[in-house]
């Protein structure tokens, strides 16, 4: 019964996921087109693209703008692109990424929370405390910070315009 169900499947043919171009834009004779939905492409100098899907793009109570004939935002319709790799365009120091955080050095703030036991004692409160991160008793620190894009030209968004 199994194997009746299996040989029901369709596979497709390995050409259609890769092939070549019947019309190339003239870079060079092996152009290749994809025919299937990918989420990495691992290039032959070394890169790999990878495509991840965004949900926040889909939230419209943030993107409140209907994409023409769709019940979806506009936003869900576009595609962010980020340069992750390395860069030689950075500060004097800084790591190698071209995507980044930066922090102040020296601007740290350290803060405690007391849900159910007391910091000082150790006992158990009745876990009045507005703080929600747990219920343990903790000490936290928080290091001001922000994203940092060395290279900004390697970063780069495609939109889709309905009234163009």
């Amino acid at each position: 019964m199994i194997a009746e169900e299996a040989s029901a499947f369709n596979y497709p043919d390995a050409n259609f996921f890769v092939r070549k171009r019947t019309n190339p834009d003239g870079y060079h004779e092996n152009e290749l087109s994809f025919g299937a939905q990918f989420t990495e492409i691992q290039l032959y100098n070394g890169v790999t693209l990878s495509i991840k899907y965004d949900p926040i793009k889909d939230d419209d109570s943030i993107f409140r703008t209907k994409a023409p004939g769709t019940n979806k935002p506009l936003e869900s319709f576009a595609m962010d692109v980020f340069d992750l790799g390395s860069t030689d365009y950075k500060a004097e120091g800084a790591r190698d990424e071209n995507i980044t955080m930066v922090m102040q050095d020296g601007v740290e703030e350290y803060y405690s929370v007391c849900n159910r036991y007391d910091i000082r004692t150790g006992a158990i409160t009745d876990g009045s405390n507005a703080y929600s991160n747990n219920s343990r008793c903790g000490i936290y620190r928080t290091v001001p910070g922000s994203l940092c894009v060395w290279d900004v030209s390697r970063v780069g968004r495609i939109e889709y315009n309905p009234y163009a």
